[in-house]
């Protein structure tokens, strides 16, 4: 099956589409394209996440495990845009991978997630980028592209450890090609970038940036520097930190680098 990369297949719902019934709580649409097929897990039309009703939220988590187990339909997508997702679904999705059985899942689950416009707050990230860093969850599934757009993390590059995070991440999910961070008050200067460039390095370690295959889109909806002057300002403050503190060899490296950080 070849995949939509980026979500960009969330776009396509005027395309034929095809249903997968059975679901309580769920809705799985197949759509395909041309060459491309992808199959997207959405909660069903008016459904979302209720923080004062647990068992609500168990039942659906269990209905999205269950999907993601299913010998009869590969899961591409799952869609969580705007259903109220916080700390406590995101906990009981940890959960519901934990205890998703031993059968080299790693192999056969690999997802995109759609978290956009929710609930999510900085603490929560932390807390659910750490958990899908662990072995009991990274081993069960290959993620490949995360949307936490417009939530409430309240800038990312600006927050001490939050580099560190991402260098974990990728180690843990090396098939992950786009992380969006849009729309959360990031604040972006030549400083962070530079702590950012240095997680990714020690990632890809002698390897060349431009064949690291990574996005990350920190792009501000409230921000207005959008002028090339101030963009060109931060590229060559972040690339005279680079100079200072390796070779000039390197420039053409962290302008490779640059090239992978939308803000």
């Amino acid at each position: 099956m070849q995949r939509l990369k980026k979500f960009s297949i969330l776009l396509l719902s005027f395309l034929p589409i095809t249903y997968v019934y059975g679901y309580d709580y769920i809705e799985i649409k197949t759509i395909t394209f041309q060459n491309y097929t992808g199959s997207i897990l959405q909660l069903k039309k008016g459904l979302k996440f209720d923080d004062g009703n647990s068992d609500n939220n168990q039942a659906i988590i269990s209905e999205i495990m269950k999907s993601l187990q299913s010998e009869d339909q590969k899961i591409d997508v799952i869609n969580l845009f705007n259903k109220k997702v916080g700390k406590e679904v995101l906990n009981l999705f940890i959960q519901g991978l934990k205890n998703i059985p031993e059968k080299n899942y790693r192999d056969e689950i690999s997802i995109e997630m759609n978290l956009s416009t929710n609930n999510i707050d900085y603490d929560t990230l932390k807390f659910f980028f750490n958990a899908l860093s662990t072995k009991e969850v990274y081993m069960k599934f290959k993620l490949e592209a995360l949307n936490l757009s417009s939530n409430r993390i309240r800038g990312f590059l600006d927050t001490p450890g939050s580099c560190e995070m991402i260098h974990n991440l990728l180690i843990c999910h090396p098939c992950l090609k786009y992380l969006n961070l849009k729309g959360n008050f990031n604040f972006v200067t030549a400083t962070g970038l530079s702590k950012l460039y240095k997680e990714l390095k020690s990632v890809i370690a002698s390897a060349q940036m431009k064949n690291f295959d990574f996005i990350i889109d920190l792009t501000d909806s409230s921000q207005k520097a959008k002028e090339k002057d101030i963009i060109q300002s931060i590229l060559n403050e972040f690339l005279s930190i680079q100079e200072e503190k390796v070779s000039k060899d390197a420039r053409e490296d962290a302008e490779e680098f640059f090239k992978k950080v939308r803000f």
